[in-house]
């Protein structure tokens, strides 16, 4: 049963193994007569690498640096004098713009105004005195020439009587009375000569005490002028400490106030991005100090214009500004203040579109010096150390030493090493392999920035 079973299984599968061998036999035949591939030789692919054409072209050089706004002329509102606060002005409150002579503040001149009527009746006083003086020297004057006529005619009258005595008409006690009156007139006399030398002095410890006390009128005049607080420029009020009827003393700071005319930034540059836009040796090194005549010299002869620009979220602002002065050398930062001054900062203020230039914020400054010819500029992404990388002639890559004339924030101007219209590979490539095959490919947004930025157009940044 079981052969019976097997040979009818064979006969079933046997048309599928002749189809399974026939095609063994097909494959065997295929493989036995195909032809062999031929070999390509091996070919070098290029790196795809962006560059751009070198070109001698002309910089305008910048410098940034940032710094605080603050007003050139500031006033303090000091009280000279105390009291109470009588009247404020409505326009005494922070933010608010205060024309020159404009009254702000005054104080209750109660007090000054009697001291000054106190010291006034005194000098009415004295100079009653004095009067009463004068009066005094008349009438011992003519006492005087009286006593004095007095005198001589005692003088004569003892004279009289001593020949009398000598004759034998008088006694010695006539005599002797005669000398007792004489000495009694003399004693008048010299007391009314003592009293018409004392005058003067008493006249002169008077004139002091007039002048004094004149000094004291003026005083009291001047503290009543004192209570008066009024702006000495147009200013614009930063801080106010003092309210209505509120009671001040002297030397209180009532209110703070920035002139609005000129705003100043101080701003910290290094002397390495100053170099390109002064050309001094003496700010290029450092190595000599910046003093009072050298840097006159420097302004007065530097071709250099600035910009404050204004960038806080949303607000944005710049304002054309002048180069003022250098100020100090930070030992530790080295750096180097240099100040800026803006005219008229409140000018062309637009609310929500161009604010204010207020004491207080944080701004950056832009100087740009007179246009230098003869620079290579290449960005500064593609210097690498004292290096830049070519595509030479047989679009391999070339590594070359170059040497820098000046950098910028963005690109840097070589001053020898490279020539115009060499390519500089700005790709990053990594690894770098001297005499690697390139694909140079001209990067024309590259190319448009670097104009931009030589010629001081866009952001310096």
């Amino acid at each position: 049963m079981k052969k019976l079973l097997a040979g009818k299984t064979l006969r079933r599968w046997a048309p599928f193994v002749g189809l399974i061998l026939l095609g063994v036999v097909v494959f065997l035949v295929l493989k036995g007569t195909r032809a062999q591939p031929k070999k390509r030789p091996p070919t070098e692919l290029g790196k795809a690498v962006r560059v751009l054409a070198i070109a001698d072209v002309a910089v305008v050089p910048r410098a940034i640096g940032y710094g605080i706004v603050n007003a050139k002329q500031q006033w303090e509102m000091v009280a000279q004098v105390g009291g109470r606060v009588i009247e404020m002005s409505e326009l005494l409150a922070v933010g608010k713009i205060i024309p020159k002579g404009t009254l702000l503040l005054r104080i209750d001149p109660e007090d000054y105004q009697l001291a000054a009527s106190q010291q006034a009746a005194t000098v009415a006083g004295i100079k009653a005195q004095i009067a009463q003086l004068t009066a005094q020297e008349k009438s011992a004057k003519a006492s005087l020439a009286i006593e004095e006529k007095s005198l001589d005619l005692a003088k004569r009258d003892l004279d009289r009587k001593r020949k009398l005595f000598q004759s034998g008409s008088v006694s010695q006690t006539e005599v002797d009375g005669a000398e007792r009156s004489l000495l009694t007139q003399q004693k008048a006399v010299q007391q009314l000569r003592n009293g018409l030398r004392e005058l003067p002095a008493q006249r002169r410890v008077l004139g002091a005490q007039i002048k004094e006390r004149q000094a004291g009128v003026k005083g009291a005049q001047l503290g009543i002028q004192r209570t008066e607080i009024v702006a000495p420029f147009d200013v614009r009020i930063r801080q106010l400490n003092v309210e209505a009827s509120e009671v001040v003393s002297p030397n209180q700071v009532l209110a703070v106030g920035d002139g609005i005319d000129v705003a100043e930034v101080p701003a910290q540059l290094t002397l390495s991005a100053l170099r390109p836009i002064f050309r001094f040796r003496a700010l290029a090194t450092g190595k000599a100090p910046l003093t009072a005549m050298s840097t006159s010299k420097v302004l007065e002869q530097a071709e250099v214009t600035a910009l404050v620009r204004l960038t806080s979220g949303e607000v944005r602002g710049h304002w054309e500004a002048r180069l003022d002065r250098f100020g100090n050398v930070d030992s530790t930062t080295r750096t180097i203040s240099v100040v800026v001054s803006i005219d008229e900062p409140f000018r062309n203020a637009m609310p929500g579109k161009r604010p204010p230039l207020l004491s207080g914020m944080y701004v950056e400054v832009e100087l740009r010096g007179p246009s230098r010819k003869g620079c290579k500029a290449v960005p500064r992404s593609a210097l690498h150390d004292d290096q830049i990388y070519l595509v030479n002639t047989e679009s391999r890559l070339e590594r070359r030493p170059v040497k820098v004339a000046f950098r910028q924030a963005t690109f840097v101007c070589l001053e020898s090493g490279v020539e115009p219209g060499e390519q500089v590979v700005l790709t990053d490539l990594v690894p770098v392999v001297e005499g690697m095959l390139l694909d140079a490919r001209p990067d024309e947004a590259a190319a448009t920035r670097l104009t931009a930025a030589v010629k001081g157009e866009g952001d310096a940044k």
